[in-house]
């Protein structure tokens, strides 16, 4: 789809120590002062703001899973039928499923609040406007012009530039402004937001957060019109390298609630002190884009199942050969709900990893993802292994009173690359990294840190 802020891609879709072959990162390590106020911390300059789970569409999700499993259980066939548009284009279904938002702050004298998604597959950024009067939209919080606001006139031009971003399901239209924007105590001024007159999309009426906020890199058109998205802002600014922190962002999912950080990764969202970073570098800079080379299923041995210590077993590709022996575009998105991937290999290679209930999960592999790792100091190319267990990648659910289960990954009938979607962040704390131009890794903690209750970290 296209939009004047560029092309659209929708989807079903500090650290400070040395590493070999690559630049210093900072990764603060995290105290925590008592600036609590329940949406926001501060720690040493990072900003923690905490991510919400909404539970108001759980039946859309319940629905959504029930579909997937009846498609898995028909050999996996894709969630769509053939002519139609490919999983990753469309956005309502799994924007509605990414249930996690966040508070940010809009303007000054007054500050508005609105909840947020926080998509690292989009660029684009856009709240609800006061002139829209439709229920869609008067459910919402919306955007009333602060002392702060000034309208966006793009160079050579005398008039306020038009916002039209058009869906698979309709269209957001409204004009762009610059204002303020607050994360938590920092303050990002000049920003240009898309304040949206007319929304013609369902999503609204079924989701909590108000707007997207996109984090990926600008495309072009956004470029060639001169608008920066917000990190992009805050980088050419230098808001927080003047802070002392890096241009980084981190990305921490637990069950019921999470976290995204500014200026690095707190460290209490790791599973162990000990564990470090693993990282990827970005293969292309238009969305969080990595490589993947293979996936491998490692199946306990003797039947007898990993949570008993079962032995590892991979079992090898039909042809010998890897998923992606050239390498396959992997978008990691905290935008889709699911891991997809072509639907050649979801449903040729990882076609019998399926459930039919609960008990099933302790006869699941493990499954490996191999990404391209950072080179080492000789230059030589490396490759990093991520690994899901079955408590990862399946998700259990309820209905009509019965556990039922289903595995987290999408077939796509798309073969150009995966998604890398909630499902797969989850088990690992993820952080985007501007200055190096790379994403970490690192095993989540299972349990999320309170944030009044902070503790000192060293790296």
């Amino acid at each position: 789809t296209q939009s004047t802020w560029g092309q659209h891609r929708n989807k079903s879709y500090q650290t400070r120590q040395e590493e070999q072959g690559a630049r210093m990162a900072r990764l603060s390590s995290v105290v925590c002062f008592l600036m609590y106020l329940s949406l926001w911390t501060t720690c040493q300059g990072l900003i923690n703001i905490e991510l919400k789970r909404s539970t108001l569409n759980e039946d859309k999700r319940l629905q959504f899973l029930l579909q997937l499993k009846l498609k898995q259980i028909n050999n996996y066939q894709s969630l769509i039928q053939e002519g139609e548009v490919p999983l990753h284009q469309q956005v309502v279904a799994e924007k509605r499923l990414a249930t996690y938002y966040g508070d940010i702050g809009i303007g000054s004298n007054p500050s508005t609040y609105f909840k947020v998604l926080f998509d690292t597959g989009s660029c684009e950024f856009w709240v609800p406007g006061g002139s829209c009067t439709t229920s869609r939209c008067s459910s919402h919080t919306r955007y009333r012009k602060s002392s702060s606001y000034r309208p966006y006139i793009p160079l050579g031009s005398s008039t306020e530039a038009p916002m039209s971003i058009q869906y698979l399901s309709g269209k957001v239209n409204g004009v762009m402004g610059m204002d303020t924007v607050l994360l938590g105590d920092l303050a990002v001024p000049g920003q240009i937001i898309g304040v949206a007159t007319d929304v013609d999309i369902p999503l609204l009426d079924e989701v909590v957060w108000d707007g997207i906020l996109g984090l990926a890199y600008p495309n072009q058109n956004l470029i060639n019109q001169g608008i920066m998205p917000l990190f992009d802002n805050m980088i050419n600014q230098r808001i927080l390298t003047n802070a002392g922190e890096a241009n980084q962002f981190a990305y921490y999912l637990g069950a019921d609630r999470g976290a995204i950080t500014f200026g690095g990764a707190d460290l209490r969202y790791k599973r162990s002190p000990e564990e470090d970073f693993v990282w990827s570098p970005i293969s292309e800079k238009n969305y969080w884009t990595v490589t993947l080379l293979d996936v491998k299923k490692i199946y306990p041995n003797n039947n007898n199942n990993f949570l008993n210590g079962g032995e590892a077993v991979p079992v090898p590709k039909q042809d010998g050969q890897p998923l992606c022996p050239t390498g396959c575009k992997t978008i990691v998105d905290t935008g889709t709900y699911l891991i997809y991937g072509p639907r050649s290999d979801v449903q040729g290679y990882l076609g019998d990893v399926q459930i039919h209930s609960c008990d099933e999960k302790r006869n699941l592999p493990n499954l490996a993802f191999e990404l391209t790792g950072l080179p080492d100091a000789n230059g030589n190319p490396q490759v990093i292994e991520l690994t899901l267990t079955p408590d990862d990648y399946v998700l259990q659910f309820t209905i009509n009173g019965q556990e039922d289960c289903v595995i987290g990954i999408g077939a796509d009938n798309d073969d150009s690359g995966w998604t890398l979607g909630q499902v797969f962040l989850r088990a690992f704390y993820t952080v985007f990294d501007r200055d190096s131009e790379r994403i970490g890794f690192v095993r989540a903690n299972p349990i999320p840190p309170n944030p009044t209750n902070a503790r000192p970290s060293k790296v």
